[in-house]
C-alpha cells in the first residue's frame, strides 16, 4: 500500500485514490470468491456450510463419502479379480 500510495502522491485524483481502488478491487474479489465457495458447497457438499449444526454434518458427510469410496474401491477389485 505504501508503495501505491508514494508512488501516486501528487496526482490530480488525491493521494489516497488508487489505494481506494485497490482495496476495492480486492473486497470485490473476495465477495466473487465467497459466492462461488457458498455455491460450490452448495452442489458438491449438501450446503455442509450453512449447516445448523456444521460439525454433526461434516462427521455425517465424511462418513458417506467414506462407504461410497470403499464401495467403489471394492468393486473396482472385483472387477480386476474376475477380469471384467
Amino acid at each position: 500500500m505504501g508503495y501505491i500510495q508514494d508512488s501516486t502522491e501528487g496526482n490530480s485524483h488525491g493521494t489516497y485514490f488508487y489505494v481506494f481502488v485497490f482495496y476495492v478491487g480486492v473486497s470485490f474479489l473476495a465477495f466473487a470468491l465467497n459466492l462461488l465457495v457458498f455455491r460450490w458447497d452448495k452442489l458438491n457438499r449438501e450446503n455442509l456450510l450453512q449447516s445448523i449444526a456444521p460439525l454433526e454434518e461434516f462427521e455425517r458427510y465424511t462418513v458417506s463419502k467414506m462407504s461410497e469410496a470403499r464401495v467403489s474401491a471394492i468393486s473396482a477389485a472385483r472387477g480386476k479379480k474376475y477380469g471384467k
